[in-house]
């Protein structure tokens, strides 16, 4: 006698509407070819939505806010989880703050950026993120912080 098999029922379809996309999560429209989109927020109103960020990197903090993010993006590039410490000073902070007393900080910030923006399919390009890094970087950090808690969050 011959086995007899069972082909399994049908399951049903996930509604891909429905999904979160959690490198977008605030649904923002992907255009063109490469399915690019805006950051979440504005560089300038970026400040509005990450007020803590803003003040302590106006506060001469920028060393601090950018090993933060630095470690939330690798922690969320590497294992797919926010990082567990969600604390100011990080690793990176020391490193930044040695880059930034010869002028180099907003390098590391810049390129910290342009990680971003490719991570999440972002519009822009390198030049941009330095003229973001080096005229106001403040509006810069809370707009990339966004958009780390963006993803952390959904």
């Amino acid at each position: 006698q011959q086995p007899h098999y069972h082909q399994p029922a049908p399951q049903e379809k996930m509604n891909i509407s429905s999904a979160v996309d959690h490198l977008n999560a605030t649904h923002k429209p992907r255009n063109g070819a490469a399915g690019e989109r805006e950051f979440s927020t504005g560089l300038c109103k970026s400040m509005c939505s990450e007020t803590g960020t803003c003040c302590a990197s106006w506060l001469c903090c920028c060393p601090c806010i950018y090993g933060n993010s630095k470690k939330r993006y690798n922690s969320l590039s590497h294992s797919g989880t926010p990082a567990n410490d969600n604390g100011y000073c990080a690793s990176g902070t020391w490193i930044y703050l040695l880059a930034s007393c010869f002028g180099l900080g907003c390098i590391m910030d810049c390129s910290l950026r342009g990680d971003i923006r490719q991570r999440y399919s972002i519009k822009g390009n390198s030049c941009f993120d330095c003229m973001a890094s080096s005229c106001c970087l403040p509006c810069n950090q809370a707009q990339m912080r966004y958009e780390l808690r963006q993803e952390e969050e959904s």
